[in-house]
């Protein structure tokens, strides 16, 4: 009867400290569910004459941006539960057997009492020699007595032990199926809002007004990725550049390409169609849809966002005020503070609004500077 009101209160703590635990680790998870939830509220809100070709497009990438953040959470979640899933069932192997072990020795003890019969200590102490036998014998009598003692305990509290893991694993396990069919739901209405983002897409590059307002857009988010960049610098600047990344300045000729193909719109000043000036702060590669994008170099992720003339994108830290920006993604792979090595694969290439092809924008900045990152590869 001890042993199971023992067994309830273990039940009654490890629920109360289990949810705790859950709420910690899923923070993430349920910011990144709020979000996507909030973002898909706002599009069905929309009037049809709020959704504006481009409107509507720009709304859909921000609802896949966020769904793959979310996705890749999950995903990151489930590897997590499956390695403690199976880590657990591994010391419940070995805790099993050490239970099995104890309780043999347990019963071979109580075997033995029993056959010599619950006699007392005094019995002992008068049948000695001497007095100093019989304080021996005493002693000796109190140390298998307490030996017993802690052999029962140590038993009791493998038991009980036991009886919280299991109760974690099947906690575990439930979370892990819950997860599991989130993960495919989430999968199911992505491909939906990829299929509608492809057919406005392809509508939006046969209107030349929707191509205008696309690049108007693309000119409007080079401010904010000014400022986003200088916020990165001033909270380097004010870590003293601490970080153990190298840099880049060794690495001018020899960053791999971020992405194989060929540059579709270089560096620098440039005119578009309608003969607009405009700067190009890093270089357009043309690719295939899907095709990996890697690290150019070692650093670690910083950033990752998204911007309507931008789409997804991905800001690296390579130390020493040196940074790469990687843009126009179908998925990302990646989450801040990650760190990478040269040549991971942390994004897909995606559709560009842009140009009849998929291309991925790729930039290099050192401190406020921005380099021809084609200066810098291979």
């Amino acid at each position: 009867m001890k042993t199971t009101f023992r067994i309830i209160i273990i039940i009654s703590i490890l629920s109360a400290l289990s949810i705790a635990q859950n709420q910690s680790n899923s923070g993430d998870l349920e910011d990144a569910r709020d979000a996507l939830e909030s973002k898909r509220k706002d599009y069905q809100q929309l009037s049809d004459n709020e959704k504006a070709q481009i409107s509507r497009l720009h709304d859909l990438e921000e609802q896949l941006a966020l769904s793959g953040q979310l996705l890749l959470k999950i995903k990151r979640e489930i590897i997590r539960l499956n390695n403690g899933i199976a880590q657990k069932e591994s010391d419940l192997v070995i805790s099993r057997e050490t239970l099995v072990h104890k309780k043999e020795v347990l019963g071979r003890r109580m075997n033995y009492i029993y056959r010599i019969g619950n006699q007392p200590e005094w019995i002992s102490f008068i049948n000695a020699a001497n007095p100093t036998e019989a304080v021996a014998s005493l002693r000796n009598m109190r140390l298998i007595l307490d030996f017993d003692k802690k052999l029962i305990r140590s038993y009791n509290d493998l038991s009980d032990n036991i009886a919280e893991n299991i109760i974690k694993l099947q906690r575990d396990n439930n979370i892990l199926n819950n997860l599991s069919g989130d993960y495919q739901d989430e999968v199911e209405t992505r491909e939906l809002a990829l299929a509608a983002r492809k057919r406005l897409l392809q509508k939006a590059r046969k209107s030349k007004a929707e191509i205008e307002k696309a690049m108007d857009e693309l000119l409007a988010d080079f401010p904010k990725i000014e400022n986003i960049f200088e916020e990165l610098q001033g909270l380097d600047e004010n870590a003293g550049q601490s970080s153990e990344l190298p840099g880049l300045g060794d690495k001018k000729g020899n960053l791999i390409w971020p992405v194989t193909g060929s540059i579709a719109r270089r560096f620098g000043t440039i005119k578009d169609d309608r003969g607009i000036k405009l700067t190009n702060p890093g270089i357009d590669i043309r690719t295939s849809l899907g095709k990996q994008v890697k690290a150019a170099s070692r650093g670690q992720v910083i950033y990752v966002s998204w911007l309507r003339g931008y789409g997804q994108f991905i800001i690296i830290n390579h130390g020493l005020g040196y940074f790469t920006l990687y843009s126009n993604l179908s998925e990302i792979y990646v989450e801040n503070g990650d760190n990478v090595i040269t040549g991971e694969a942390i994004a897909a290439a995606g559709e560009s609004q842009y140009f009849d092809y998929p291309t991925v924008h790729f930039e290099l900045r050192h401190q406020r500077e921005q380099y021809n990152p084609a200066d810098w590869l291979r």
